[in-house]
Formats: structure tokens, C-alpha cells, sequence
């Protein structure tokens, strides 16, 4: 009887560390965050650059909270150009007609930048962080409180990746890579996603 018993609870404590196991694999892929008061899933995404391959790895970002419109679609080998002005407060002077456009942070307000991104015929923005250190943190882009209207989609990125992203566009002499934005890796082991070796998501 004690047998069966203690097979029983063991059985029962395997299965309820394997339930476990998998919700913080989950929580560690989608940043949940628990207090006695909520639950909630934050808002960071993915992306995915598939060319040059130097750079193929998948990128987390995060949106911003309140202003533009949501990823609710994906862009699939969609090319990520760097602005001129990089900086993105006055209008751009590059060709990014129907491309995502990364800029970098500071200047201006995250509004105008993507304002100007939307004017110039990008689908959406990348803001790269002005910190080329800046591997782990991210900023919650808020709205200017200048009542303008964007449509597009906009993400803060880290600097690190962002600053690594130009470094090697640059190195090659090229303007773009080509991405795919967002990707879904909720399916994915969290130790399986390829992630830039330089950044510690």
C-alpha cells in the first residue's frame, strides 16, 4: 500500500514539475509577468533577418505603448533600411517606400520620427536605442502629447543590436537587410531560438 502510494505521488510531483517546467519556458520566451494583483503578457516581439547572413539571428523589440498602430500583420522578406538622416527628425532624404526604416534614438520625440517614416512611405520603424551598449533594456515609447496622427507600426530596439545592424551594412556597403517582421517563437525552446550571441535576452 505504501508502494503504490509512493508511486503515486511521485508520479503526481513528475508531472506537476514538467507543467512547470513548461510554463517558465513559456514566461521566459514571452516575458509574463506575475504579482499578487495581474498577470499579463508584456508586449515585445520579433523579427527575424534573413540576409546578409552575418546578421541572421532573430531580434527581440518592443512596441510602442501608445501611439501608431500594432503589428497585426506580418512582412515577410521586407527590406530594413537605414534612414538618412539616421537620426530620422527631419524628413528622410533615402529611398524606404514601402520598407521598415530604423533610426536612432534621440533628437526628436519617438512620434516624430515615426511621423517622418510614414511621410517618406515606410510601412513601419525600428528605434534603435543611442546607447551602443545597451543589451538587455528596453523603453516604453509613449506618445509627444503634440496631438499628431501616425498610422504605421513603430518598436524600440536595443542599441547593441541596432548599432551591430548598421555596423555590418555599413561594412558591406549596403543600405538594407532583409527581414521578417514579426515572428511567432512562442513554439519555440526558448534555447533553440538563434539570438544574437552579443545580447542577453
Amino acid at each position: 500500500m505504501e508502494k503504490r502510494l509512493w508511486r503515486t505521488t511521485s508520479t503526481t510531483m513528475l508531472a506537476l514539475f514538467l507543467v512547470l517546467s513548461h510554463y517558465v519556458m513559456f514566461a521566459l520566451q514571452l516575458d509574463i509577468i506575475t504579482s499578487p494583483d495581474n498577470f499579463f503578457v508584456t508586449e515585445s516581439l520579433f523579427f527575424q533577418i534573413l540576409e546578409p547572413d552575418v546578421l541572421s539571428y532573430t531580434y527581440k523589440i518592443r512596441p510602442a505603448k501608445d501611439f501608431g498602430s500594432d503589428f497585426d500583420r506580418q512582412y515577410q522578406k521586407i527590406a530594413l533600411t537605414l534612414a538618412e538622416p539616421f537620426e530620422g527628425c527631419s524628413p528622410l532624404t533615402n529611398s524606404v517606400g514601402g520598407s521598415v526604416v530604423m533610426v536612432l534614438r534621440g533628437g526628436c520625440s519617438f512620434l516624430s520620427k515615426t511621423l517622418n517614416a510614414e511621410k517618406a512611405g515606410a510601412v513601419a520603424i525600428l528605434i534603435s536605442d543611442s546607447d551602443e551598449e545597451n543589451d538587455e533594456k528596453f523603453i516604453d515609447m509613449i506618445d509627444d502629447s503634440t496631438h499628431r496622427h501616425v498610422t504605421i507600426p513603430s518598436a524600440f530596439l536595443m542599441g547593441k543590436d541596432g548599432a551591430m545592424i548598421k555596423r555590418v551594412l555599413n561594412q558591406m556597403s549596403i543600405n538594407h537587410a532583409v527581414i521578417t517582421i514579426p515572428v511567432n517563437v512562442t513554439s519555440v525552446p526558448i534555447g533553440k531560438t538563434k539570438r544574437p550571441p552579443w545580447t542577453l535576452w
